[in-house]
């Protein structure tokens, strides 16, 4: 049964009253301001692992040992609960809510879709439409970043992409947004059942007239030799217009975000654009998106704390990367940080994000383009920049102004 998350979970009997603290991360305090902070703070305020009756009831991991644990171990913690409060389903979205050695063909053939020679033409396609928006915005001396900018970029080459057409992207956005930063049940499962009938529609299309898109590669491919069944096409199709949509979006807005407070980075990135990919790589680090889940697989003992079969364990990626043992002085951006940089922000071991190197290409192109064309921005005078938490640490509005050009 789905948990009410209007309702406090029951405190189960093998979580001692010493473990139980209030905390909703959906309503992290300060997370309006800087939600990586605000996992920093409650890290520093709790135990390393503690249990919350919030959302259906879940632990929280918040050390970095523990989070590359849930990373890699799959024996202890399974991928079949992934969000907070788990979304039950009828069946496992694929290949992400599979365990190895079972996950591992359907990602194989995801991957091709992330193919380096893709990358490339994807790459390229998003420096277009780059300097198409830089040149169209940079007379007007202002812009809503997150609308004008950022939503139109990665999305479009992502749907690009998949074969999907670019006028649907406003209604995909709004229900991204609806499941990735919303604790409400039943509106998460509204946008998801409109996400799968809208994906079935197109997978139907495909089927019937396949074209060279990943749509078409996906419907008509093989996993272990034998053609993909209809429902775990369907399914890798969801798992991908769902995991596509936002994520890019909002780590291109907080980049943006912090170059528009901090001139000094900026100035540095306009003198020296080689600079780039290791400020990008640096912004990913201190500005770590996602807080999934894991499902703990039977019952056993860590760390002195007793976890049972079926309990749901949540972990905040983003801390990771803001270890002081892992990371130096790790609140501090430095472009000319060592090699390599550490962070979790795409998680790590057999499920890390398929499209991480799509990601970092596009959040480097953007950067580049905007830079050449917009090198001097500040946040307009009165206005906050509008956070959008929860499962993903994001940013929805970034009100910015620079002198005409």
């Amino acid at each position: 049964m789905t948990p009410d998350v209007r309702c406090l979970a029951e405190k189960p009997a093998h979580v001692p009253d010493n473990l139980v603290f209030q905390v909703d991360c959906f309503d992290l305090p300060g997370m309006e301001d800087d939600a990586q902070l605000a996992w920093l703070r409650l890290k520093a305020e709790h135990p390393p692992i503690f249990w919350t009756p919030y959302n259906g009831g879940h632990w929280i991991v918040t050390q970095s040992d523990d989070i590359k644990l849930l990373h890699t171990d799959h024996e202890r913690f399974s991928h079949r609960t992934l969000m907070i409060p788990p979304i039950q389903m009828e069946k496992p979205l694929v290949p992400i809510m599979l365990d190895p050695p079972e996950h591992t063909p359907y990602r194989r053939l995801m991957m091709k879709a992330f193919a380096p020679a893709k990358l490339d033409l994807l790459e390229a396609r998003a420096r277009v439409l780059a300097k198409e928006l830089v040149s169209e915005l940079a007379p007007k001396g202002e812009c809503e970043f997150v609308v004008d900018f950022a939503e139109k970029v990665p999305i479009s080459v992502f749907l690009e992409m998949m074969g999907l057409p670019l006028e649907d992207r406003p209604y995909l956005m709004t229900l991204a947004g609806a499941t990735g930063h919303n604790s409400d049940q039943e509106a998460r499962a509204k946008a998801n059942n409109a996400i799968g009938e809208y994906v079935e529609k197109w997978l139907q299309e495909r089927l019937a007239r396949p074209c060279d898109d990943t749509i078409s590669m996906i419907a008509h491919g093989e996993v272990e030799g034998k053609r993909i069944s209809y429902e775990d096409a369907l399914s890798m199709l969801r798992l991908m217009l769902g995991g596509g949509l936002d994520t890019v979006v909002h780590m291109m807005s907080l980049s943006v975000l912090f170059l528009a407070r901090n001139p000094g980075h900026r100035r540095q990135l306009v003198e020296d654009p080689d600079l780039i990919p290791n400020a990008v790589e640096e912004l990913i680090r201190r500005h770590g998106l996602s807080n999934t889940a894991r499902e703990i697989v039977y019952d056993f003992e860590h760390k002195g704390v007793r976890f049972a079969k079926g309990d749901v364990i949540q972990q905040a990626n983003c801390l990771y990367g803001l270890d002081e043992e892992l990371v130096e002085d790790p609140l501090t951006i430095s472009f000319n940080r060592p090699r390599p940089i550490v962070h979790a922000a795409f998680g790590s071991g057999p499920h890390v994000c398929p499209g991480s190197m799509l990601a970092r290409r596009e959040i480097k192109v953007c950067l580049d383009e905007w830079l050449r064309k917009i090198p001097d921005f500040s946040v307009k005078s009165g206005s906050k920049p509008k956070t959008a938490t929860g499962l993903i640490n994001g940013i929805a509005e970034v009100e910015l102004v620079w002198k005409p050009n």
